[in-house]
C-alpha cells in the first residue's frame, strides 16, 4: 500500500499535522498521547474515509484493533 510507505516516512510532527488537516477537533496535545504506529494508522483511516466509496475503495483494519467496542453499565 502506498499510504503505508508514505506514513512510515513521516516524522511524528508531520503525522500530527496531517491528521489535524483532516480532523481539526483533534488537538496536538491529545494526539501526542499516542505512539507513532497508532498515529500512522489513524491517518491512513482518515485518508481512506475521504476517498469515494465503491468497489475500488478499501481500508483494512489491523488485527490489534477491535471492530466493535462495548462498555459495561
Amino acid at each position: 500500500m502506498t499510504g503505508d510507505i508514505q506514513e512510515a516516512a513521516m516524522s511524528r510532527d508531520e503525522l500530527i499535522h496531517a491528521i489535524r488537516d483532516h480532523n481539526r477537533t483533534a488537538s496536538h496535545e491529545f494526539l501526542g498521547g499516542f505512539d507513532d504506529p497508532a498515529l500512522s494508522h489513524y491517518l491512513q483511516h482518515l485518508r481512506a474515509g475521504r476517498k469515494p466509496r465503491g468497489a475500488a475503495s478499501c481500508w483494512i483494519r489491523i488485527p490489534e484493533t477491535s471492530a466493535i467496542v462495548t462498555r459495561g453499565n
